[in-house]
């Protein structure tokens, strides 16, 4: 992704989310965390994988 000329990674930095390991360390699963949450479980796996292609903050 690109931003003002260079890369948003370069300018902002990146979040890193951990939660596939804190699922592990619960002991929850992703199915049973998608129904506490009422999220799609696919959701849920990118959270995991770190594979969110969008985020919901503010601009």
């Amino acid at each position: 992704m690109r931003c003002r000329g260079g890369n948003v990674e370069d300018d902002y930095g990146y979040l890193e989310i951990r939660l596939d390991g804190l699922l592990k360390e619960k002991g929850l699963s992703k199915n049973k965390l998608s129904h506490k949450a009422e999220m799609n479980w696919k959701q849920i796996d990118n959270y995991c994988t770190n594979s969110i292609t969008s985020t919901a903050l503010p601009k």
